[in-house]
């Protein structure tokens, strides 16, 4: 890490790191104030004051009085992050960052974790199941399975995965290929199945497409326009 072994420079690196757990560590008799003054003194390089600015940033300055024990699972959370923030860390380890918030509060993480990222240079490693704002933070997503990693998606991958395309089924997929590609000049589509295809050319509507498949004695059982998700694509991953 930053080109430093972490076994034999473990005392360095560390300083450097912020972790979140799920559930979060806190001092549970601690009030939410009291957490964060604690750190401020115990941390040698920790920069003074930070804790007031982290319960503002993060919305819990109106509850500093709290003890920990008593906090739901959102405040909890927030407190989580603002402990994993106060030293300023250069990476962030985010386990389920998302988790126990409303709509609005994991969009509101979310814009906290894109800041980091865009404003201050943090590098963010996260772990989540809520597909939606990992998509909307993450430069570099990987999916896993038991532990081994299957597939990493990027930036650009994404654009490609969210796209538009008209969605095909038929009793043979095979037999049709010929005629969209002759019949329609269609040549950019994905055969998922025996039965199903995807039309990513969208020149054509799913009405031409239709018409020009019944006229060729072909019946289509569905056919209609989609756009992709993530989850979709991951689910397709799954089912290899």
């Amino acid at each position: 890490m930053f080109g430093k072994n972490i076994q034999t420079q473990k005392k360095h690196l560390l300083p450097s790191i912020g972790v979140l757990l799920d559930p979060p560590a806190v001092y549970t008799n601690l009030t939410v104030e009291d957490n964060l003054r604690v750190l401020e003194m115990i941390r040698p390089k920790q920069k003074r004051n930070m804790a007031d600015d982290m319960m503002e940033q993060l919305g819990i300055s109106r509850y500093k009085s709290k003890k920990a024990n008593t906090l739901d699972a959102d405040q909890k959370k927030r407190l989580g992050l603002a402990i994993a923030l106060l030293h300023d860390p250069e990476i962030l380890i985010l386990d389920e960052p998302f988790r126990g918030f409303d709509f609005n509060g994991m969009k509101e993480v979310s814009r906290l974790l894109k800041n980091l990222c865009d404003e201050y240079g943090k590098t963010i490693l996260l772990s989540s199941h809520t597909l939606s704002e990992v998509e909307n933070v993450a430069d570099c997503i990987g999916y896993m399975e038991q532990g081994n990693l299957i597939e990493e998606i990027f930036t650009k991958d994404k654009e490609e995965i969210n796209r538009q395309y008209i969605y095909l089924v038929v009793d043979h997929v095979s037999n049709i290929i010929p005629i969209i590609e002759r019949d329609l000049d269609i040549h950019n589509f994905h055969v998922v199945n025996d039965n199903s295809l995807k039309i990513f050319d969208l020149s054509k509507d799913s009405g031409e497409i239709n018409t020009c498949l019944n006229r060729n004695g072909v019946i289509v059982k569905e056919i209609y326009m989609h756009k992709g998700s993530l989850q979709e694509y991951l689910n397709e991953i799954g089912r290899r």
